[in-house]
């Protein structure tokens, strides 16, 4: 996750696949779904 001043990082599983750009959702080890942008490999979650 990133946000005005910081980043987080977790991991989690892709959901389905996506390529660079674009939309991918990911669940986390908690079982939360998030939404990002695969960024070189890395899927970005703005907040």
């Amino acid at each position: 996750m990133v946000g005005q001043g910081f980043t987080i990082s977790s991991e989690g599983f892709a959901v389905a696949g996506a390529g660079e750009g674009q939309t991918l959702r990911v669940r986390t080890g908690q079982g939360k779904l998030l939404v990002g942008t695969v960024r070189e490999r890395v899927v970005e979650v703005r907040l």
